[in-house]
């Protein structure tokens, strides 16, 4: 056996034993080539039987690391990750994630070109609401995205940056925020054949509410980088531009979404999700006034973390 190891594949967990043990498995199922992986896995908080089966998990000749925290959120989970890392590459990966055969040559390849420091790998929506969050940007398919449920950078320029920023409590934006910090490193590439299945999220009023605290963070990075996640919706306005966006252009464009999926096979399911959409916007032009403040009182500057 190689004891040379080539990546670190970082899995954060909350709560869903199964769907981890899953995708652990596919990857022990994935040829290795000459190649030798470890597996980290973070335990964020979990109150089901995570800490009980996941410490005990057999991983055969992969080195196998299971780290636990207390609920500090994804960002605190991946950088816990990186510090236990030992190998020069470190590859995220979303514990409901299941990647394809070849997935780990795929990702880990393109490094072989020193001046590449990211490889981004595609993310294809599959089962679960037809409705869901997932999939519902062509972005997944074609990159640019940079969604750390399937992403890989070298493990140095993680650590020059300071990892993820971990005032971003929740899942949005510390991706795109690592990736912004990342860029002036160099390349980061998209790499389709590097592809996981990654389950389409359940559209409810529940999850609809909790996205319009999401804008906290993404105030914080557009008064950063000049932009909204992505480089081509530059804004001189963050605060106004993301008002409107919550309230108006988001939910409006969910709502001609869901109008037309009632057209489809699953009217019924679609009509939820267009009603839901629309509540989301008028619940957003109150809730989303706390988080922009917020967004807005927060030091700008990026702290290092590792």
């Amino acid at each position: 056996m190689n004891t040379t190891l080539h990546a670190s594949i970082v899995i954060p967990t909350h709560n869903k034993r199964k769907d981890v043990v899953r995708c652990i498995e596919s990857l022990l199922s994935q040829d290795f080539s000459d190649k030798s992986y470890e597996i980290i896995v973070v335990d964020d908080g979990s109150k089901d039987d995570t800490p009980h089966i996941l410490p005990h998990l057999h991983t055969g000749d992969m080195p196998f690391t299971y780290r636990r925290l207390e609920g500090k959120g994804p960002a605190c989970a991946r950088n816990e990750g990186i510090r236990h890392a030992k190998a020069p590459i470190v590859i995220f990966i979303d514990d409901d994630a299941i990647p394809q055969p070849g997935y780990l040559e795929a990702i880990y390849a393109p490094f072989a070109d020193d001046t590449i420091v990211g490889v981004e790998g595609k993310v294809v929506p599959v089962e679960g609401a037809e409705m869901g969050l997932l999939g519902m940007s062509p972005r997944n398919l074609e990159g640019g995205v940079y969604l750390t449920c399937n992403i890989a950078f070298r493990r140095a320029v993680l650590e020059a940056v300071g990892g993820l920023d971990e005032s971003f409590p929740f899942p949005a934006f510390e991706d795109t925020d690592l990736v912004a910090a990342i860029e002036p490193y160099g390349k980061i590439v998209w790499e389709p054949n590097a592809e996981v299945w990654h389950p389409r999220r359940r559209w409810s009023l529940k999850r609809a509410i909790r996205e319009i605290k999401f804008n906290e963070p993404l105030v914080v990075f557009t008064r950063r980088y000049g932009y909204l996640g992505w480089k081509d919706r530059p804004t001189r306005f963050a605060a106004l531009r993301i008002y409107l966006s919550a309230v108006l252009l988001l939910p409006a464009g969910r709502v001609l979404r869901g109008i037309k999926g009632i057209f489809t096979t699953k009217p019924l399911q679609a009509m939820e999700y267009t009603a839901i959409s629309f509540l989301q916007g008028v619940a957003a032009s109150i809730l989303v006034i706390p988080p922009i403040i917020k967004g807005l009182k927060a030091d700008p500057i990026r702290k290092k973390y590792l």
